[in-house]
């Protein structure tokens, strides 16, 4: 667990084999993972691992796997640079493992332009103590970076945010848009109803 020095030295060699800095987007999300703690011949893991080098059972039992992804921008190839077993992260415990992994893919030059992660409570706390704000009314989306005071910029996974607004949508069943003008959760409900009745097989992915 921890942040990888094979993928490190892999994007460094890549690095000098091109003759220049990387330009690279960082993405990193959580994978749910069964709870278990198993003997590997050594120690015992599934506790909570942040790659200290910590070994307590009195720690938590780890229910996902934090991933950090290095995606080229320039070429066709992504590398994961580290994981994390946790069970849950504040938005400032994830703000330091970001900073760390931008500092370690800096000294390989790996220059990250971009960082990539889904709408959760927690990433939106982080952003808030790097100094992003997603208010409309004055948006700031970009934080500096601690190694070469560039801005690197967030994006909100799309397809996470569309799944928040369609759940949004059908708790609420009424939304109200920048016009004005009401989106309804019953239009959807109706739509299935004519596809069903019809027996059409529409473009609209409604099951």
């Amino acid at each position: 667990m921890g942040f990888s020095d094979q993928a490190s030295q892999a994007v460094k060699s890549h690095a000098e084999s091109v003759g220049g800095n990387l330009i690279c987007s960082l993405v990193f999300d959580e994978m749910a993972i069964r709870r278990q703690v198993e003997w590997d011949g050594s120690s015992y893991v599934g506790y909570i691992d942040l790659g200290s080098g910590v070994d307590d059972d009195a720690l938590p039992v780890a229910k996902e796997a934090l991933v950090f992804l290095l995606v080229s921008v320039t070429e066709r190839w992504k590398v994961p640079v580290g994981y994390f077993l946790i069970d849950g992260l504040h938005g400032d415990e994830r703000a330091n493992l970001l900073c760390t992994c931008l500092s370690r893919l800096h000294e390989v030059n790996a220059n990250v332009v971009s960082v990539t992660f889904d709408g959760s409570s927690a990433n939106l706390a982080m952003a808030s103590k790097l100094g992003c704000t997603l208010k409309a009314s004055e948006p700031n989306t970009a934080f500096e970076h601690s190694e070469t005071n560039t801005p690197v910029c967030i994006i909100l996974d799309p397809c996470h945010m569309l799944k928040l607004m369609r759940n949004l949508l059908a708790e609420k069943h009424t939304l109200i848009d920048g016009r004005g003008q009401a989106i309804k959760w019953e239009y959807i409900v109706k739509l299935q109803q004519l596809q069903t009745k019809e027996g059409l097989k529409a473009g609209t992915k409604l099951t």
